[in-house]
């Protein structure tokens, strides 16, 4: 597979966040979750030992489809500015992994309370 897919996010503190991706091979062709596990976080900077996990699930498993979501526990300790995130896919079989999706997030300090 290619280089990791860039794409930036906002999360807005003290809600909820969701955010679906349509995960694709080197040919355009879904790329088949079933034999991978995925994991995605949050932080601060790339060698932050602080993190956020994103609870991150395949929608659609056999279509590509990656689903990350915060609750608003999650981001209500968020301190507003710029973060990063990415997500890693385990291949079951050899443990070997794949980073597909990289970006910053813009963390948004929620003005209604």
């Amino acid at each position: 597979m290619a280089a990791p897919f860039a794409l930036n996010l906002t999360v807005n503190t003290s809600t909820s966040f969701s955010q679906t991706f349509s995960l694709t091979d080197d040919t355009g062709a879904p790329l088949n979750l079933d034999n991978y596990t995925y994991q995605s976080q949050l932080r601060k900077h790339s060698s932050s030992n602080t993190y956020v996990s994103f609870a991150t699930t395949a929608s659609s498993p056999s279509e590509g489809e990656l689903k990350l979501t915060l609750d608003p526990s999650d981001t209500s300790d968020l301190k507003p500015g710029r973060y990063v995130y990415d997500i890693v896919l385990t291949k079951i079989d050899d443990g070997s992994k794949l980073r597909v999706l990289e970006g910053s997030v813009i963390v948004s300090q929620t003005v209604t309370r």
